[in-house]
């Protein structure tokens, strides 16, 4: 039964030979059409990706592009904190180096004119009032007598670490003949004196030359003052020195409260004690026999000290600057190697 129907399909294709053809091309016809459609749709699919590739690119060097763009952006944010403090710190210091140098140079000054007026002769001090400005810190020489009862001692000097007080003591000036019975007093600035140790409200013991002397020195308006915290000077006011509690040859009590002070002025000295004063007090450069040191504090004292800390501000504010270069560089080599 097989060979049969093998038989009819073998006598059916010679029947129809050009129906079998047909079938053939058809398929053919099909198989090239899904093959063709394939490939169109492999190349949109790669046209797709090659797109998708442009795109991803773009984006990247888009990205990369602002990135540097905001880099600087963000730099420059985070250095201007640093910048501001290094130029106040380089302000600052350079500012207080001027301060120093200032300072040397006035005590420099200073000293110039204190040597220019000790090489004139000295101007002689009478009992006519004197002009403070004009006669400051000028040579002068006065004659007279001490009146002792009516001295000061100015608390908190020091000499050579030691403690002690400057003495000052108000000199009768001799009358000049032609000028009558005038009287007047001049405050001298006789020296240092060291100070009890057991009991500091106590006076040391004192020399005062007696009869009449001369002295030279320099005239002195105003002298340096450490901070006033409180009046200058006892009440006082009376031309007796026992009413302001004074006696001579006694050193405790109120009279040590009384001729113990802070601050000298010439005003409250006047004041205080009742004499008539000339308007400027003599520091004393004469040696007398009264046991009191005199090697005053000269005005060129610390000039190289200022000078000195000047070249130290001045130092601080070239590290400064020259660390602020330095991160500053930094910091942008490091932000340029990120990008």
């Amino acid at each position: 039964m097989v060979g049969h129907q093998q038989e009819d399909e073998q006598a059916g294709r010679q029947c129809h030979p050009d129906g079998e053809r047909a079938n053939g091309v058809s398929r053919l016809a099909f198989v090239a059409h899904h093959e063709k459609k394939r490939r169109h749709q492999a190349g949109d699919n790669g046209h797709k990706s090659n797109n998708d590739d442009d795109l991803h690119e773009f984006q990247y060097r888009t990205g990369t592009r602002s990135a540097r763009m905001h880099m600087p952006q963000a730099l420059m944010r985070a250095s201007v904190i640093p910048t501001l403090a290094a130029v106040a710190v380089v302000a600052l210091t350079v500012s207080l180096g001027n301060w120093q140098l200032r300072r040397a140079d006035d005590k420099a000054q200073l000293q110039l004119q204190r040597d220019q007026a000790l090489a004139r002769a000295p101007l002689p001090i009478g009992t006519a009032l004197l002009d403070a400005a004009a006669t400051d810190g000028q040579r002068v020489s006065v004659e007279g007598r001490f009146d002792e009862p009516h001295t000061v001692f100015l608390d908190n000097r020091t000499r050579q670490g030691v403690a002690g007080f400057h003495v000052l003591t108000p000199m009768r000036i001799e009358a000049d003949p032609s000028a009558g019975d005038t009287v007047r007093y001049v405050l001298v600035l006789r020296g240092w004196i060291a100070r009890d140790i057991a009991e500091r409200t106590r006076l040391p013991p004192l020399r005062t030359p007696a009869g009449l002397q001369r002295i030279e020195g320099l005239a002195i308006v105003d002298l340096p003052q450490p901070i006033v915290l409180g009046a200058s000077a006892p009440e006082g006011g009376a031309a007796d020195p026992s009413a302001a509690g004074l006696s001579a040859g006694k050193g405790a009590g109120k009279e040590a409260s009384a001729r113990i002070w802070q601050h000298l002025s010439m005003p409250d000295y006047a004041r205080w004690s009742g004499l008539p004063m000339q308007p400027v007090l003599v520091r004393q450069t004469v040696d007398l026999d009264d046991g009191l040191a005199r090697d005053w504090v000269q005005p060129a004292s610390g000039v190289d000290r200022h000078r000195g800390y000047a070249v130290q501000w001045y130092a601080m504010a070239a590290v400064t600057a020259g660390l602020w270069l330095w991160l500053t560089l930094r910091g942008r080599r490091q932000g340029a190697a990120t990008l």
